[in-house]
């Protein structure tokens, strides 16, 4: 070999290396966030004891708050959803609310009944929230007090997002 093929090879390995140090990078410390937009029309939170508020109320509390998106007409989806529901229940301190987007309330109900899940739920069938705020095959956000969006990255499968859940959950002045 000569030696300027091995110095070719060397520069090309630094690029890649480079190139895979940066593109890494946790977006979550960026302090640029996206603001998190309501949509024009009112949307109502439904409660499992048909109690409902609306998504500005839930926008409203002071501390850190999670959305997660759910296509409920998705069977993969659907039986993700205990193991979201314990996560964020067991190991979260922090509030949260499900936007599903479904085409039968009733079979989603019947679901949450069978499998004892008591959640708030935004029924969004036309998926106007996540369309309003360009989150198009986004699962799930993380918002501070000014609704500015902290994260995309679901903490189920993301440990560095798992640990932020939960040392935001624990961390005392919730912001």
């Amino acid at each position: 070999m000569n030696i300027n093929y091995i110095n070719m090879i060397i520069k090309i390995s630094i690029c890649f290396l480079l190139l895979i140090l940066f593109s890494c990078q946790n977006h979550s410390s960026n302090k640029n966030y996206i603001k998190f937009k309501i949509p024009e029309q009112e949307i109502k939170i439904t409660h499992h004891d048909s109690s409902s508020t609306n998504l500005k109320s839930f926008l409203n509390l002071t501390s850190y708050k999670c959305i997660v998106f759910l296509e409920g007409d998705c069977g993969v989806c659907l039986s993700n959803l205990p193991s979201i529901n314990n996560f964020l229940n067991q190991h979260t301190k922090i509030p949260y609310i499900y936007v599903i987007r479904t085409n039968s309330t009733k079979t989603f109900n019947a679901y949450c009944s069978l499998h004892n899940l008591d959640i708030n739920v935004i029924y969004d069938a036309p998926g106007t929230i996540q369309k309003t705020n360009q989150l198009i095959n986004t699962n799930f956000i993380l918002l501070n007090s000014e609704n500015e969006i902290i994260t995309k990255e679901n903490p189920l499968e993301n440990s560095k997002t798992k640990k932020l859940y939960k040392k935001l959950s624990s961390s005392p002045n919730k912001k």
